[in-house]
């Protein structure tokens, strides 16, 4: 049978897109939210530089794309505001320095990322129900 590689990788591409996606509207849904200082919430992406470490082909094999998370660390704010339940000794309550427009430009990005790689799925298949047309 043939090896569908061009579903494989339209559907790799989907699955980033999507988990893109869903950082994007974590990191949206945690902007506000405040913490002790060192116990925010920390910005997570997807750290697309590990594709090239393991090997394309390798991540081809797992689709695994949660492998490709990263955390942020130190990306907080501190504001004062010692009236606040979770102000420390000196007033400062911390939170996650997320910036709504780079946000916003992530969910765009993976959106146009994302139908972009269902266009390639569907073409892949339109190509695949020709060539057994030929067959007949």
């Amino acid at each position: 049978m043939a090896d569908f590689k061009a579903f494989e990788i339209s559907s790799a591409g989907m699955a980033l897109e999507k988990l893109r996606l869903d950082l994007a509207a974590m990191n949206i849904a945690n902007m506000n939210t405040a913490t002790r200082v060192g116990e925010g919430y920390h910005p997570r992406h997807i750290e697309t530089s590990l594709i090239s470490q393991t090997g394309f082909e390798d991540f081809m094999q797992s689709l695994d794309v949660s492998q490709l998370v990263a955390v942020r660390e130190g990306d907080t704010r501190q504001v004062y505001e010692p009236n606040h339940p979770l102000a420390n000794q000196e007033g400062m309550v911390e939170y996650p320095d997320i910036k709504p427009l780079t946000e916003m430009m992530t969910l765009m990005t993976a959106i146009r990322s994302y139908e972009a790689n269902a266009r390639a799925f569907n073409a892949s298949k339109l190509l695949v129900d020709e060539a057994l047309k030929l067959g007949k």
